[in-house]
């Protein structure tokens, strides 16, 4: 299993299965739209993945993926399910999903991980950097809770479009560029007589068009 992103890849030559993923970054850095990217690549993969969010954003995130993988979702290539799980203390709930994503974890709703290893083959957790002292501070581990850090058998940082590789357990740490991609798609919707102009948001690794 792989993140579908080439330069990240390369750190992790024997896949990610049964791995905890920790992805930070200070507020507005793409976090969420690198997970999302990551998750609809391990999709693609043909992986059934469960993404929670704790912000309640589960709709919003659907309607993202279905502007960016539009027909393979409506002919049931791959499965994605959204599921707004609250600011709760404890996500214990078995998915029936292989690969889990938990989205909107901050410093005061660091909720409690109960997932049985034999159930989940990858568990990544996107978790939001207060705002630090000074602007432009790239993080680093200690940013992190310490539960979270050690719980985590890699840790990714996005920061200033680049995917800082800080901790990877048996392999190599580093620093790969990425490229943002904002466009606008036209896409209709003949079974409601109505079209929309959608924002399309996604990474792509620097050397790949």
């Amino acid at each position: 299993m792989f993140t579908g992103f080439q330069d990240i890849d390369l750190f992790f030559q024997h896949g990610l299965d049964g791995k905890h993923i920790v992805l930070a970054g200070h507020p507005g850095t793409g976090k969420t739209t690198l997970a999302l990217s990551m998750a609809i690549n391990i999709a693609l993969d043909g992986y059934d993945i469960a993404y929670l969010s704790l912000d309640g954003k589960a709709d919003a995130l659907s309607l993202q993926a279905d502007i960016m993988v539009f027909k393979e979702l409506r002919q049931g290539k791959i499965n994605i399910k959204f599921y707004d799980v609250g600011r709760r203390g404890e996500i214990s709930r078995r998915y029936g999903e292989s690969v889990v994503f938990i989205d909107g974890i901050k410093k005061q709703n660091n909720p409690c991980f109960n997932f049985p290893a034999a159930s989940v083959a990858l568990v990544v957790l996107v978790y939001e950097i207060p705002v630090p002292d000074h602007l432009g501070k790239m993080p680093i581990i200690s940013d992190l809770p310490a539960e979270l850090s050690s719980l985590a058998d890699a840790v990714l940082f996005l920061h200033r479009g680049n995917v800082i590789i800080a901790k990877n357990d048996g392999g190599p740490v580093g620093i790969v560029g990425l490229s943002y991609l904002e466009r606008y798609i036209f896409r209709e919707y003949p079974e409601f007589g109505n079209c929309y102009i959608e924002k399309y948001r996604a990474f792509k690794d620097e050397n790949l068009i």
